[in-house]
């Protein structure tokens, strides 16, 4: 199955229609919330101002119950209704996995019963101080536990956090985490791995946007955080698709495989064999269509690219299956012991070493670079007490096929890095 049909509005209101859908969130959810009232409501594609507005009084139909404040803290309130053709949609927006307005909103499932959609890292992980990602987890596995306890016949689905650029601004950044932030996308993909295998445990149903997302990441705007129109449509597609399988309902089947991806054309077609449909065909001969000479101008205003190329479905669990730390990649300084160094001078060696390790690698093993920055750059320090053992592990290393150097000052040798 392809990852993601294409519904239009009719297809969403056949769907929708009769169901109550509670969606808690930070901003990509509040998007997915008003992309689907959008195209209940109108069936194109939302404008990316409409995305990008938040706390507004109405929106396609739809009504604002919180106050209206507009701010960054961790107090922001922000609650929205949608009510219209037999169909309820209500967002909220939350800061922390599992807060007090969650907890109150419980009894209003209770009441009227319906689905939950829910999604909620990069708050709880970045602005909760230092011990911020321990609460994470204890806050996820009490949500899931009180969610088990108090709504047991509550259907819920939960969306991975979306992957955000490591030069992200604007909405949660602030000076304190903006000195995290180049960190920010390795911490989302390890909190995604926890979520998903504590799901596992409660049979909850799991939408992998970060698995789908990063396909896409020119789609992503320029704040690094939120996505555009198309994105979001996607995304919107992904949930409909989901939710249509998960009943067991059929889809309306406008989406062709090919391979491992589907692809469609700039217009949302789908396309045949890797070729556009209805492409004109003069003399036998396919005309190949006309490259426009701005790049930047098509770029920005046409509505899709040329071609989205989006994966079919690989199994959860190979999606967030870390390799085995035998064959992870690791910067290790090796001190000399005997050489009775002060601390300043083993830290100013060790900065050496360093930068030389980054340096020769690049030039020799860039593949290998790339992957020790993405697992976060391990540094690990060791001790030896002698010259002749450092010798002999510089020659295992280069034996190994291991990038190794000796970092010496003007009078002797002092530390070995190996890469």
């Amino acid at each position: 199955m392809a990852s993601a049909d294409i519904f239009y509005k009719q297809d969403a209101l056949n769907l929708l229609k009769h169901r109550t859908i509670y969606f808690f969130g930070d901003s990509n959810m509040r998007a997915l919330y008003k992309d689907l009232v959008w195209l209940l409501e109108y069936g194109s594609l939302i404008p990316a101002d409409c995305l990008r507005r938040k706390n507004e009084v109405n929106f396609a139909q739809d009504s604002r119950l919180s106050n209206g404040a507009c701010t960054n803290s961790l107090s922001y309130v922000e609650e929205r209704s949608y009510t219209r053709n037999n169909i309820c949609l209500k967002f909220q927006f939350i800061t922390r996995v599992f807060q007090k307005r969650f907890r109150a909103a419980a009894a209003e499932i209770i009441t009227y019963p319906g689905l939950i959609v829910m999604n909620s890292c990069l708050w709880d992980i970045s602005r909760y101080g230092p011990s911020a990602v321990a609460e994470f987890k204890a806050n996820f596995t009490e949500m899931l536990e009180f969610v088990q306890m108090n709504l047991p016949n509550m259907k819920m689905v939960w969306l991975t956090t979306l992957p955000p650029s490591p030069n992200c601004r604007g909405g949660f950044i602030n000076a304190e985490v903006r000195l995290l932030q180049s960190m920010l996308p390795f911490n989302v993909v390890q909190a995604n791995e926890f979520v998903v295998k504590t799901l596992k445990n409660f049979n909850i149903d799991v939408i992998d946007l970060h698995y789908y997302m990063r396909f896409l990441i020119d789609y992503r705007v320029n704040d690094g955080i939120h996505w555009s129109p198309q994105a979001v449509r996607f995304i919107s597609n992904l949930f409909l698709t989901h939710l249509t399988v998960s009943d067991g309902l059929n889809l309306p089947g406008r989406v062709l495989i090919g391979g491992r991806y589907a692809l469609y054309d700039r217009l949302g077609a789908p396309m045949q064999n890797g070729t556009r449909r209805n492409v004109p065909v003069r003399n036998g001969v396919r005309k190949a269509p006309r490259r426009n000479r701005n790049r930047r101008r098509n770029r920005n205003n046409c509505r899709f690219r040329q071609c989205v190329a989006v994966p079919t479905a690989v199994p959860m669990e190979e999606r967030y299956e870390f390799p085995d730390p035998r064959d992870e990649y690791r910067l290790i300084l090796a001190v000399r012991n005997d050489l009775k160094m002060q601390k300043g001078k083993v830290a100013a060696q060790c900065g050496h070493a360093s930068v030389a390790a980054y340096a020769k690698a690049l030039q020799n093993k860039p593949k290998t670079l790339k992957r020790w920055l993405r697992y976060g750059g391990t540094k690990i320090t060791v001790r030896i007490e002698s010259e002749e053992e450092l010798l002999e592990l510089d020659k295992i290393a280069k034996g190994m096929d291991v990038l190794s150097s000796i970092c010496e000052d003007r009078i002797r040798r002092r530390i070995i890095r190996v890469r």
